[in-house]
């Protein structure tokens, strides 16, 4: 009996209707599936910083960033000029002048400007590979002093230098404090025979010690450090002064500013259009470090949190032209420490 009603034409009929709405449906659904899937990636790359991409910036990307970036200088030194700030800078404060390739370089004291000299005395024919041991580097960051500008010609005024390739290199400001008191106060291995009396100062000043020998084994804790560049107003060593005055915004009309976050991305394109053969070092090139999770990134975000909020403004307000600049993210934000722009 149901062998002989499912032969009837109308129940195969009906049978036929459903099959094809099922199929209907099911590509319907599978539609559905792929636009959400495209959607999803073309959202990810829209909103997303670079190190959450699969895919480094594009030279697209990169320009459009440059044009934000100098604009955003431009607003930078419209504030600085409201403020009636006036941001000292020597010629030759730490710019070098590289005259086989043309390129004039500010050297920005912990934002990996050691990598980038180096990079810069292979294309000029002074060195023929990168250095293999951090001996070497130090080596090689002393012997890129002999093209500063207060030691070398020509100076920012003449056509040589006006028609350079002029570039820097710069860092999220609460990273590069933390880096700047890692390597250069704390790390006896790292430190140098000058900041020695820079660890004394901060201690003698926070603990009121006053005992050579004391001092001598005793080391600035995070917040000493801190409070210590607070009240000096950035004026100390240019491996905590405030980038903006290293760059010497007032003086220098840079080609390219690059956020040392997106390192890796720029070199190429920096060196393309410099019409060079160079490469910056690992972790830069390569199989690149993310700065996102870098233990400095993690110190910042641990150490700052730790400090008093009145504390952790005045430092803001400290190095707040280096914030604008490129409109850093602060340690709080997700995005930490990559750049807004």
């Amino acid at each position: 009996f149901i062998q002989s009603n499912l032969r009837h034409p109308s129940v195969i009929e009906m049978l036929r209707k459903f099959r094809r709405k099922c199929l209907l449906v099911i590509s319907v659904f599978a539609m559905i599936v792929l636009l959400c899937k495209i959607t999803e990636d073309l959202l990810t790359k829209l909103c997303l910083p670079s190190n959450e991409r699969n895919d480094p910036r594009s030279k697209l990307e990169m320009r459009n960033q440059q044009k934000a970036i100098r604009n955003q200088v431009k607003a930078t030194l419209a504030a600085m000029n409201t403020d009636n700030t006036k941001m000292q800078c020597k010629n030759g404060f730490n710019v070098h002048y590289f005259p086989k390739i043309r390129a004039l370089f500010t050297a920005v004291p912990k934002a990996g400007n050691s990598n980038w000299k180096e990079a810069l005395l292979i294309a000029n024919k002074d060195l023929l590979n990168h250095s293999t041991t951090r001996y070497e580097l130090a080596l090689n960051h002393k012997y890129a002093g002999r093209y500063k500008l207060e030691r070398s010609k020509p100076d920012l005024r003449t056509a040589d230098a006006q028609n350079a390739f002029t570039f820097s290199v710069v860092r999220n400001p609460w990273t590069r404090m933390v880096s700047g008191y890692k390597n250069k106060l704390v790390y006896r291995e790292r430190m140098k025979e000058a900041f020695i009396p820079i660890r004394a100062e901060i201690v003698r000043e926070a603990r009121g010690v006053r005992d050579e020998a004391q001092l001598r084994d005793i080391y600035p804790a995070f917040e000493e450090y801190v409070t210590w560049l607070v009240r000096h107003k950035g004026n100390v060593n240019y491996h905590f002064t405030q980038q903006s005055r290293i760059l010497c915004l007032h003086e220098i009309e840079y080609d390219v500013i690059v956020p040392t976050e997106y390192s890796s991305q720029y070199s190429e394109e920096i060196w393309e259009r410099m019409g060079v053969e160079t490469s910056l070092a690992p972790p830069y090139d390569g199989a690149d470090v993310d700065p996102a999770s870098q233990t400095s990134t993690a110190d910042a975000r641990a150490w700052f949190s730790a400090l008093s909020p009145n504390l952790v403004e005045q430092v803001y307000e400290l190095y707040k032209y280096d914030f604008m600049l490129m409109q850093y993210t602060n340690f709080t934000d997700k995005r930490f420490p990559y750049p807004l722009l």
